[in-house]
């Protein structure tokens, strides 16, 4: 959100519009920022290869970090419900 607001030079309001957008999985939203992001890199003194590759490595990275920190919360969950069956094994007994 942080690069995407001060690239494009917008304020955090529209910056999170565009992450919930990532987290919806609503392809458009970013593709129809993308030439906005571009112009506010040239305009902050990127050329504008480097401003599109930038903004190429966002829409790369963004298909899987949702995902991502999902998934880091899931394997905490997992690892701490291992470790309480393997030492609290009566509590997860389940009646068997």
């Amino acid at each position: 959100m942080t690069i995407v607001e001060r690239v494009m030079g917008i304020d955090a309001f529209e910056a999170n519009l565009i992450r919930k957008g990532t987290g919806k999985r609503l392809w458009s939203t970013w593709e129809d920022n993308g030439i906005a992001f571009v112009k506010g890199g040239i305009q902050l003194g990127l050329s504008h290869r480097d401003s599109d590759r930038l903004w190429e490595l966002l829409w790369n990275h963004m298909v899987y970090t949702f995902n991502k920190s999902h998934v880091i919360s899931m394997t905490l969950i997992t690892y701490w419900i291992a470790w309480l069956k393997f030492y609290y094994p009566n509590e997860f007994n389940y009646g068997e």
